[in-house]
């Protein structure tokens, strides 16, 4: 389930600057339901009944809950159509994470240009060209239930429940996984658009991931 809002700015500031800028939110919740019952062995061959099982029942169930509230905005500057500056902004809180450690922030911006149409490039070969540069940084959370050791309802034996601690040991002092990213990258179109080139050069480096 999830709620959002948003609200959105769109002015031209001047005859060669644009504004944009936008601020939101959104609330995610996720449940999980899973109950299991299977009959390990049939009685009769072929027909498919757990009334049909020559042996006990095995049972298996698993619940599990996750919230994650963020804020987030964006904006972007434009000079004459052809410069253009993006930033972001984004915090999440979840209920994954420990409570000291349950919200992460994380920015980016980007630059770009139309080189072409900066210099007036109208005549050769060269019919377009954009380069751009960025940096971000991406948060990241986990899934439930890896701060502490919990128990799994299994088969039940002789009429009584049975309960099964999980065999991983578990980190109650995880951190949100945090990755921080630079591109840079060109756009060239020539001969009318006819031939075109993309290049693309990144580099990303992250912390804290949780494996």
């Amino acid at each position: 389930t999830n709620a959002d809002f948003l609200l959105s700015f769109n002015k031209e500031v001047s005859q060669d600057v644009s504004l944009a800028i936008s601020v939101g939110g959104n609330a995610m919740r996720r449940r999980y339901n899973l109950s299991d019952v299977s009959a390990p062995q049939l009685t009769v061959p072929g027909i498919y009944s757990l009334n049909n099982s020559r042996v006990a029942l095995d049972y298996y169930s698993f619940d599990s809950e996750k919230r994650i509230n963020s804020l987030y905005s964006f904006a972007q500057i434009g000079f004459r159509d052809y410069l253009f500056l993006e930033l972001t902004a984004r915090n999440d809180w979840s209920s994954t994470l420990p409570s000291n450690n349950w919200s992460y922030f994380y920015p980016s911006a980007s630059l770009s240009a139309i080189v072409s149409d900066i210099f007036d490039i109208t005549t050769g070969p060269l019919s377009f060209a954009k380069v751009r540069v960025g940096v971000a940084a991406v948060g990241n959370d986990t899934d439930p239930y890896q701060l502490i050791s919990t128990y799994r309802a299994l088969t039940p034996a002789q009429g009584l429940p049975t309960y099964s601690e999980s065999d991983v040991i578990q980190n109650f002092n995880l951190k949100p996984e945090q990755s921080q990213s630079f591109e840079a990258g060109a756009e060239l179109r020539f001969l009318g658009d006819r031939i075109g080139v993309d290049f693309t050069y990144y580099q990303t480096r992250s912390e804290n991931q949780i494996l």
